[in-house]
């Protein structure tokens, strides 16, 4: 009778391993979201909401569709008329996924920053002894900066309102 105990182990771990490679290569993608993938560092596809496959080998970031809101906390601005503290919110929505992942490391710090720079601009080029812009004027200003900044991220900016606080 001969000991088939080392074929028995290699074909369990053979099926291991290809357990595992079948696991890996499985992705439900939710409803709101998209998948970009990559492989071996370069950009493959974007995989839809689903069940999808990819190779085993394949990185997948999960992007968020849903319009996401990101806040500005109150910053005291010193205007020609004296220091104001504003607040922003923006909304904004993913259009283009892979320049979402690719085009920016960190999406919600970039449209942070974006925002506070455009504000000090804005404030930048009020003129001494004018009236101070509303904060409309302010919010559309801002709206149309962001959506050329975030077209260059593959993102759209739904609003940006610019409020006073106190």
């Amino acid at each position: 009778m001969t000991d088939y105990t080392a074929v028995y182990l290699a074909v369990g771990l053979i099926f291991v391993i290809l357990l595992i490679l079948l696991f890996r290569m499985i992705w439900i993608i939710k409803p709101c979201e998209v998948g970009v993938v990559t492989l071996l560092g370069a950009y493959k596809m974007v995989i839809r909401p689903g069940f999808s496959m990819a190779s085993p080998l394949a990185k997948v970031v999960r992007v968020d569709l849903r319009t996401q809101h990101v806040a500005l906390p109150p910053t005291t601005f010193n205007l020609p008329s004296g220091a104001t503290r504003i607040s922003v919110d923006i909304s904004y929505k993913v259009t283009e996924p892979a320049k979402a992942v690719f085009q920016v490391s960190d999406l919600r710090g970039a449209l942070l920053e974006a925002g506070r720079k455009s504000i000090i601009d804005f404030f930048g080029d009020a003129l001494p002894g004018h009236a101070s812009p509303t904060d409309f004027e302010m919010s559309q200003a801002l709206s149309v900066k962001l959506n050329l900044d975030g077209a260059i991220w593959g993102v759209k900016v739904e609003s940006a309102v610019v409020q006073r606080a106190g």
